[in-house]
């Protein structure tokens, strides 16, 4: 099973954004195991914001300067 990244997050931008370089943009492999812990984790946090993982005591993204 692989995932493909083709989207990027810095703290400057309010959206994702498309890679700065197209080597940015590639599929690594994901173990089966962590397939399903993201897919039980998805249930709680993604359909309201359409991210993963959530700050659960702001339920805003996590940000690096927040921890």
């Amino acid at each position: 099973m692989t995932i493909r990244i083709n989207k990027s997050q810095t703290d400057s931008a309010k959206e994702p954004e498309v890679p700065k370089t197209p080597s940015s943009i590639r599929d690594i492999k994901m173990l089966q195991p962590v397939y399903e812990a993201l897919k039980h984790q998805m249930q709680y946090t993604y359909m309201n914001r359409r991210l993963v993982f959530v700050n659960p005591r702001t339920g805003e993204q996590w940000n690096r300067g927040r921890f």
